[in-house]
Protein backbone atom coordinates (compact mmCIF):
# COMPACT_ATOMS: atom_id res chain seq x y z
CA UNK A 1 0.00 0.00 0.00
CA UNK A 2 0.75 3.41 -0.82
CA UNK A 3 0.80 6.88 1.34
CA UNK A 4 -1.11 9.63 -0.75
CA UNK A 5 -1.41 13.06 0.09
CA UNK A 6 -4.28 14.21 1.85
CA UNK A 7 -6.14 17.24 3.52
CA UNK A 8 -5.17 18.11 6.34
CA UNK A 9 -8.25 17.13 8.79
CA UNK A 10 -6.97 13.22 7.44
CA UNK A 11 -3.61 14.20 8.48
CA UNK A 12 -4.18 12.35 11.83
CA UNK A 13 -5.77 9.40 10.42
CA UNK A 14 -2.81 8.89 7.75
CA UNK A 15 -0.29 9.45 10.36
CA UNK A 16 -1.74 6.38 12.22
CA UNK A 17 -0.57 3.96 8.95
CA UNK A 18 1.92 6.03 7.97
CA UNK A 19 4.19 2.87 8.82
CA UNK A 20 2.24 0.14 7.84
CA UNK A 21 1.78 2.00 4.25
CA UNK A 22 5.39 2.63 4.25
CA UNK A 23 6.50 -1.49 4.62
CA UNK A 24 3.55 -2.67 2.28
CA UNK A 25 4.10 0.13 -0.75
CA UNK A 26 5.30 -1.79 -3.85
CA UNK A 27 4.42 -5.61 -2.48
CA UNK A 28 1.08 -7.28 -2.16
CA UNK A 29 1.77 -7.91 1.01
CA UNK A 30 -0.85 -6.97 3.05
CA UNK A 31 -1.42 -6.23 7.27
CA UNK A 32 -3.76 -6.12 9.29
CA UNK A 33 -4.93 -2.65 10.00
CA UNK A 34 -8.08 -0.87 10.93
CA UNK A 35 -10.01 0.67 8.30
CA UNK A 36 -13.08 3.16 8.10
CA UNK A 37 -16.07 1.61 6.66
CA UNK A 38 -16.94 3.24 3.15
CA UNK A 39 -20.19 4.84 3.21
CA UNK A 40 -23.06 2.39 1.90
CA UNK A 41 -24.26 4.20 -0.84
CA UNK A 42 -22.27 5.25 -4.65
CA UNK A 43 -20.61 8.11 -4.27
CA UNK A 44 -21.96 11.47 -5.84
CA UNK A 45 -19.66 13.86 -7.05
CA UNK A 46 -17.49 15.71 -9.51
CA UNK A 47 -14.35 14.56 -11.08
CA UNK A 48 -12.17 15.80 -14.08
CA UNK A 49 -11.55 13.71 -17.11
CA UNK A 50 -8.67 12.78 -19.25
CA UNK A 51 -9.65 15.58 -21.31
CA UNK A 52 -9.58 17.90 -18.78
CA UNK A 53 -13.30 18.33 -18.90
CA UNK A 54 -15.19 17.94 -15.08
CA UNK A 55 -17.89 14.51 -14.85
CA UNK A 56 -19.92 13.49 -12.45
CA UNK A 57 -19.13 9.74 -10.55
CA UNK A 58 -23.46 9.11 -10.99
CA UNK A 59 -22.04 9.11 -15.13
CA UNK A 60 -20.37 5.81 -14.35
CA UNK A 61 -22.95 4.09 -12.62
CA UNK A 62 -24.19 1.32 -15.12
CA UNK A 63 -27.48 -0.52 -14.29
CA UNK A 64 -26.42 -3.09 -16.38
CA UNK A 65 -23.39 -4.18 -14.68
CA UNK A 66 -21.44 -4.06 -11.10
CA UNK A 67 -18.60 -0.52 -10.82
CA UNK A 68 -15.88 -0.94 -9.21
CA UNK A 69 -14.04 2.18 -7.82
CA UNK A 70 -10.56 1.64 -7.76
CA UNK A 71 -8.53 4.99 -6.13
CA UNK A 72 -4.60 4.70 -6.43
CA UNK A 73 -1.51 6.50 -6.86
CA UNK A 74 1.06 6.65 -10.38
CA UNK A 75 4.00 6.53 -7.79
CA UNK A 76 2.55 3.09 -5.60
CA UNK A 77 4.31 -0.15 -6.77
CA UNK A 78 0.63 -2.03 -4.95
CA UNK A 79 -1.54 -0.11 -7.91
CA UNK A 80 0.69 -0.45 -10.62
CA UNK A 81 0.51 -4.14 -9.83
CA UNK A 82 -3.40 -4.18 -8.87
CA UNK A 83 -3.77 -2.04 -12.75
CA UNK A 84 -1.48 -4.46 -14.18
CA UNK A 85 -4.18 -7.38 -12.81
CA UNK A 86 -7.17 -5.95 -13.60
CA UNK A 87 -6.30 -5.03 -17.08
CA UNK A 88 -4.47 -8.50 -18.17
CA UNK A 89 -7.86 -10.26 -16.90
CA UNK A 90 -9.89 -7.80 -18.70
CA UNK A 91 -11.82 -10.61 -20.59
CA UNK A 92 -13.13 -11.72 -17.11
CA UNK A 93 -13.69 -8.03 -15.90
CA UNK A 94 -15.72 -7.18 -19.44
CA UNK A 95 -18.81 -7.11 -17.60
CA UNK A 96 -17.49 -4.94 -14.93
CA UNK A 97 -17.77 -0.66 -15.15
CA UNK A 98 -14.50 0.38 -13.58
CA UNK A 99 -13.92 4.12 -12.13
CA UNK A 100 -10.23 5.04 -11.77
CA UNK A 101 -9.46 7.74 -9.68
CA UNK A 102 -6.04 9.30 -8.17
CA UNK A 103 -5.52 12.72 -6.44
CA UNK A 104 -2.67 13.16 -8.38
CA UNK A 105 -2.17 15.72 -11.10
CA UNK A 106 -2.73 15.00 -14.99
CA UNK A 107 0.36 15.78 -15.78
CA UNK A 108 2.48 13.58 -13.50
CA UNK A 109 -0.19 10.83 -14.15
CA UNK A 110 0.12 10.36 -18.11
CA UNK A 111 2.94 7.98 -17.70
CA UNK A 112 1.12 5.42 -15.39
CA UNK A 113 -1.75 5.86 -18.26
CA UNK A 114 0.34 5.30 -21.13
CA UNK A 115 2.25 1.84 -19.70
CA UNK A 116 -1.08 0.47 -18.47
CA UNK A 117 -3.09 1.75 -22.12
CA UNK A 118 -5.89 2.65 -20.02
CA UNK A 119 -7.54 4.53 -22.42
CA UNK A 120 -8.02 1.63 -24.64
CA UNK A 121 -10.71 -0.26 -22.55
CA UNK A 122 -14.00 0.97 -22.56
CA UNK A 123 -15.47 -0.20 -19.12
CA UNK A 124 -12.88 1.71 -17.56
CA UNK A 125 -13.28 5.87 -16.63
CA UNK A 126 -10.41 7.56 -14.95
CA UNK A 127 -11.28 10.35 -13.03
CA UNK A 128 -8.28 13.28 -11.49
CA UNK A 129 -9.99 13.99 -7.59
CA UNK A 130 -9.17 17.76 -7.82
CA UNK A 131 -10.63 18.66 -4.88
CA UNK A 132 -10.10 15.51 -2.94
CA UNK A 133 -14.10 15.38 -2.59
CA UNK A 134 -14.16 11.42 -3.63
CA UNK A 135 -10.54 10.82 -0.97
CA UNK A 136 -12.90 11.93 1.89
CA UNK A 137 -16.04 11.03 0.90
CA UNK A 138 -14.17 7.75 1.39
CA UNK A 139 -12.45 8.84 4.70
CA UNK A 140 -9.13 7.32 2.45
CA UNK A 141 -6.10 5.79 4.31
CA UNK A 142 -3.95 4.31 1.79
CA UNK A 143 -3.97 3.10 -1.46
CA UNK A 144 -4.99 1.18 -3.12
CA UNK A 145 -8.40 1.28 -2.40
CA UNK A 146 -11.14 -0.60 -3.80
CA UNK A 147 -14.93 -0.19 -3.73
CA UNK A 148 -17.22 -2.71 -5.63
CA UNK A 149 -21.20 -1.66 -5.76
CA UNK A 150 -23.95 -3.38 -7.26
CA UNK A 151 -26.07 -1.44 -10.21
CA UNK A 152 -27.93 0.87 -7.67
CA UNK A 153 -25.10 1.94 -6.27
CA UNK A 154 -24.84 0.26 -2.83
CA UNK A 155 -21.55 -1.01 -1.97
CA UNK A 156 -20.67 -4.40 -1.49
CA UNK A 157 -17.86 -5.07 -0.27
CA UNK A 158 -14.23 -2.69 -0.49
CA UNK A 159 -10.77 -3.78 -0.08
CA UNK A 160 -7.53 -1.79 1.01
CA UNK A 161 -4.25 -3.35 0.07
CA UNK A 162 -3.43 -5.30 -3.21
CA UNK A 163 -6.30 -7.85 -4.21
CA UNK A 164 -6.39 -10.35 -6.67
CA UNK A 165 -8.58 -10.52 -9.43
CA UNK A 166 -9.85 -14.11 -8.30
CA UNK A 167 -11.26 -12.66 -5.29
CA UNK A 168 -12.68 -9.66 -7.38
CA UNK A 169 -14.78 -12.23 -9.43
CA UNK A 170 -15.81 -14.14 -6.82
CA UNK A 171 -17.36 -11.23 -5.27
CA UNK A 172 -18.41 -9.84 -8.54
CA UNK A 173 -20.01 -13.60 -9.16
CA UNK A 174 -21.41 -13.77 -5.62
CA UNK A 175 -22.76 -10.08 -4.99
CA UNK A 176 -25.16 -9.55 -2.21
CA UNK A 177 -29.10 -8.92 -3.09
CA UNK A 178 -30.59 -6.28 -1.55
CA UNK A 179 -33.43 -5.48 -0.25
CA UNK A 180 -36.03 -5.17 -2.69
CA UNK A 181 -38.07 -2.39 -1.52
CA UNK A 182 -35.08 -0.24 -0.84
CA UNK A 183 -33.80 -1.38 -4.21
CA UNK A 184 -36.92 -0.02 -5.91
CA UNK A 185 -36.51 3.19 -4.00
CA UNK A 186 -33.20 3.84 -4.95
CA UNK A 187 -34.11 2.78 -8.94
CA UNK A 188 -36.12 5.67 -8.96
CA UNK A 189 -34.53 8.24 -7.11
CA UNK A 190 -31.14 7.27 -9.63
CA UNK A 191 -33.79 7.45 -12.52
CA UNK A 192 -35.16 10.93 -11.57
CA UNK A 193 -31.59 12.24 -10.61
CA UNK A 194 -30.33 10.90 -14.77
CA UNK A 195 -33.37 13.14 -16.00
CA UNK A 196 -32.27 16.47 -14.17
CA UNK A 197 -32.29 19.03 -17.18
CA UNK A 198 -29.22 21.69 -18.13
CA UNK A 199 -30.16 24.91 -15.54
CA UNK A 200 -31.37 28.06 -17.72
CA UNK A 201 -30.30 31.62 -17.44
CA UNK A 202 -34.29 32.44 -15.79
CA UNK A 203 -32.94 29.10 -13.31
CA UNK A 204 -29.87 31.52 -12.29
CA UNK A 205 -32.03 34.47 -11.96
CA UNK A 206 -34.62 32.87 -9.89
CA UNK A 207 -31.97 31.30 -7.70
CA UNK A 208 -30.44 35.20 -7.48
CA UNK A 209 -33.66 36.54 -6.56
CA UNK A 210 -34.15 34.19 -3.89
CA UNK A 211 -30.98 35.19 -1.96
CA UNK A 212 -31.94 39.06 -2.56
CA UNK A 213 -35.04 38.60 -1.17
CA UNK A 214 -34.07 36.32 1.58
CA UNK A 215 -37.73 35.02 2.16
CA UNK A 216 -38.96 31.99 3.54
CA UNK A 217 -41.49 29.59 2.31
CA UNK A 218 -44.97 30.19 3.67
CA UNK A 219 -45.97 26.51 3.57
CA UNK A 220 -42.62 24.65 4.55
CA UNK A 221 -40.78 27.68 6.13
CA UNK A 222 -37.37 26.13 4.25
CA UNK A 223 -35.37 29.17 2.57
CA UNK A 224 -36.45 29.83 -1.23
CA UNK A 225 -33.10 29.48 -2.50
CA UNK A 226 -32.96 25.68 -0.46
CA UNK A 227 -36.21 25.17 -2.35
CA UNK A 228 -34.85 26.39 -5.98
CA UNK A 229 -31.45 24.56 -4.97
CA UNK A 230 -33.14 21.07 -4.64
CA UNK A 231 -35.05 21.27 -7.54
CA UNK A 232 -32.07 22.52 -10.28
CA UNK A 233 -30.23 19.87 -8.32
CA UNK A 234 -33.65 17.36 -9.32
CA UNK A 235 -33.34 16.24 -5.64
CA UNK A 236 -36.13 13.20 -5.41
CA UNK A 237 -38.70 13.87 -2.96
CA UNK A 238 -38.16 11.95 0.48
CA UNK A 239 -34.11 12.35 0.22
CA UNK A 240 -32.11 11.86 3.01
CA UNK A 241 -30.29 14.88 4.41
CA UNK A 242 -27.15 13.03 3.22
CA UNK A 243 -28.73 12.48 -0.48
CA UNK A 244 -29.57 16.08 -0.56
CA UNK A 245 -26.42 17.25 0.30
CA UNK A 246 -24.99 15.90 -2.04
CA UNK A 247 -27.13 16.39 -5.10
CA UNK A 248 -26.95 19.68 -3.99
CA UNK A 249 -23.30 20.30 -3.64
CA UNK A 250 -22.25 18.37 -6.88
CA UNK A 251 -24.69 20.49 -9.07
CA UNK A 252 -23.31 23.42 -7.22
CA UNK A 253 -19.63 22.47 -8.01
CA UNK A 254 -20.50 22.26 -11.61
CA UNK A 255 -22.82 24.83 -12.15
CA UNK A 256 -21.92 27.55 -9.77
CA UNK A 257 -19.07 29.40 -12.16
CA UNK A 258 -22.12 30.03 -14.32
CA UNK A 259 -24.69 31.78 -11.94
CA UNK A 260 -24.22 35.82 -12.09
CA UNK A 261 -26.41 38.16 -11.04
CA UNK A 262 -27.18 41.06 -12.76
CA UNK A 263 -29.91 43.04 -10.93
CA UNK A 264 -30.81 46.36 -10.89
CA UNK A 265 -31.03 46.82 -6.82
CA UNK A 266 -26.84 46.61 -6.50
CA UNK A 267 -24.40 48.36 -8.16
CA UNK A 268 -22.54 44.72 -8.97
CA UNK A 269 -23.06 43.68 -12.72
CA UNK A 270 -22.87 40.17 -13.47
CA UNK A 271 -21.45 38.94 -11.08
CA UNK A 272 -21.16 35.98 -8.97
CA UNK A 273 -23.93 34.94 -6.24
CA UNK A 274 -21.36 34.51 -3.48
CA UNK A 275 -20.31 38.39 -3.98
CA UNK A 276 -24.02 39.60 -3.75
CA UNK A 277 -24.39 37.28 -0.53
CA UNK A 278 -21.90 38.95 1.05
CA UNK A 279 -22.73 42.41 -0.17
CA UNK A 280 -25.99 41.80 0.97
CA UNK A 281 -25.18 40.37 4.29
CA UNK A 282 -26.80 37.21 3.86
CA UNK A 283 -25.13 35.02 6.53
CA UNK A 284 -27.43 32.02 6.26
CA UNK A 285 -27.44 31.17 2.86
CA UNK A 286 -23.08 31.30 3.02
CA UNK A 287 -23.27 29.07 5.88
CA UNK A 288 -25.42 26.84 4.40
CA UNK A 289 -23.34 26.52 1.21
CA UNK A 290 -20.36 26.01 3.67
CA UNK A 291 -21.60 24.19 6.42
CA UNK A 292 -24.46 22.12 5.32
CA UNK A 293 -23.32 21.63 1.81
CA UNK A 294 -19.64 21.86 1.54
CA UNK A 295 -19.41 23.65 -1.61
CA UNK A 296 -16.55 24.78 -3.58
CA UNK A 297 -16.74 29.03 -2.96
CA UNK A 298 -12.91 29.19 -4.21
CA UNK A 299 -13.21 30.18 -7.70
CA UNK A 300 -12.91 33.35 -10.11
CA UNK A 301 -15.30 35.40 -11.26
CA UNK A 302 -15.44 37.24 -15.10
CA UNK A 303 -13.13 39.69 -13.27
CA UNK A 304 -10.11 37.32 -12.07
CA UNK A 305 -11.40 38.16 -8.11
CA UNK A 306 -13.06 35.43 -6.37
CA UNK A 307 -15.53 35.59 -3.59
CA UNK A 308 -12.80 36.12 -1.02
CA UNK A 309 -10.90 38.88 -2.71
CA UNK A 310 -14.54 40.17 -2.99
CA UNK A 311 -14.40 39.89 1.03
CA UNK A 312 -10.89 41.60 1.43
CA UNK A 313 -11.81 44.45 -0.68
CA UNK A 314 -15.55 44.93 0.95
CA UNK A 315 -13.70 45.28 4.24
CA UNK A 316 -11.51 47.53 3.06
CA UNK A 317 -14.00 49.61 1.70
CA UNK A 318 -16.63 49.62 4.86
CA UNK A 319 -13.59 50.71 7.10
CA UNK A 320 -12.72 53.63 4.60
CA UNK A 321 -16.67 55.29 4.82
CA UNK A 322 -16.68 57.95 7.48
CA UNK A 323 -18.57 57.40 10.12
CA UNK A 324 -17.91 53.52 10.25
CA UNK A 325 -20.91 51.08 10.75
CA UNK A 326 -19.45 49.18 12.79
CA UNK A 327 -22.76 46.63 12.54
CA UNK A 328 -22.42 46.05 8.70
CA UNK A 329 -18.77 45.88 8.61
CA UNK A 330 -19.02 42.93 12.00
CA UNK A 331 -21.56 41.33 9.93
CA UNK A 332 -19.36 41.25 6.65
CA UNK A 333 -16.61 40.18 8.31
CA UNK A 334 -18.25 37.20 10.18
CA UNK A 335 -19.43 36.24 7.08
CA UNK A 336 -16.10 36.26 4.88
CA UNK A 337 -14.27 34.17 8.11
CA UNK A 338 -17.32 31.81 7.39
CA UNK A 339 -16.13 31.42 3.76
CA UNK A 340 -12.17 31.63 4.50
CA UNK A 341 -13.16 28.48 7.31
CA UNK A 342 -14.93 26.95 3.55
CA UNK A 343 -12.11 26.96 1.94
CA UNK A 344 -9.67 25.12 4.46
CA UNK A 345 -12.23 22.27 4.73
Amino acid sequence: MHQIPLTFRLFFALTKIAFIAFLTCGSRILLAMEVTPAPSQFPMESLIGINGKPFSTRDVLNKEMVTIVFYLSPECGACAEQTKAITSNMNQMKDVQFLFVTAYSQESTEAFLEDHNIQNYENIRFGYDANLTLQQHYQLQAVPSIYLYNSIGQLIQEWTGYTSVEVLEAAVDGKIKSDSSREKDLKEMWEKVEECPEPTEEDFSKLCWDVVENLEDEDTGVYNYILTLRRLACVPKGSSPENTNKLIREWWNIYAPNIKCDLEVLALKNQNILKYAVHLMRKQFITDLVEEYEVNIDYPDDDGKSVLKFCEEEIVALKAKVPVDNEHLKNVTDICNNLKEGKKE
